[in-house]
């Protein structure tokens, strides 16, 4: 488990529903929480997400660049969390329209035929 850096001046607590809190103190002395961290303990994760809002270390470019990540890989882990449920709809209309005896879908020579006849042929 990845640990705080002691120049940021910040502090790890647990929270009563098990989450980990990244607590530090302002100018006046006042305790602030500086991040609610998604688990039980510091991750890789919430220190990148801290660095990034680091007023001395301030880059746009990085900043944007990782949001816009996050962004693309929470909806890429969305559409993939779909795909079971796309191939089961898929699976059964394609049951469906290969097993109904009643299908007329389909190539014959007397639908050629009759095609050729009405529209004339080649």
């Amino acid at each position: 488990m990845p640990s705080l850096p002691e120049s940021w001046g910040l502090k790890s607590r647990k929270r009563a529903d098990g989450k980990a809190e990244i607590v530090g103190t302002d100018a006046t002395g006042s305790e602030y929480v500086a991040r609610t961290c998604d688990g039980p303990g510091v991750t890789e994760r919430d220190l990148k997400i801290l660095d990034l809002g680091n007023p001395d270390k301030r880059d746009a470019d990085k900043f944007i660049g990782f949001y816009r990540d996050e962004r693309d890989n929470a909806r890429k882990a969305w559409e993939h969390s779909l795909d079971s449920e796309y191939m089961e709809a898929a699976t059964q209309v394609v049951h469906a329209g290969l097993h109904l005896k009643e299908s007329r879908t389909g190539y014959s020579r007397a639908y050629a035929a009759k095609f050729d006849e009405v529209f004339g042929g080649n």
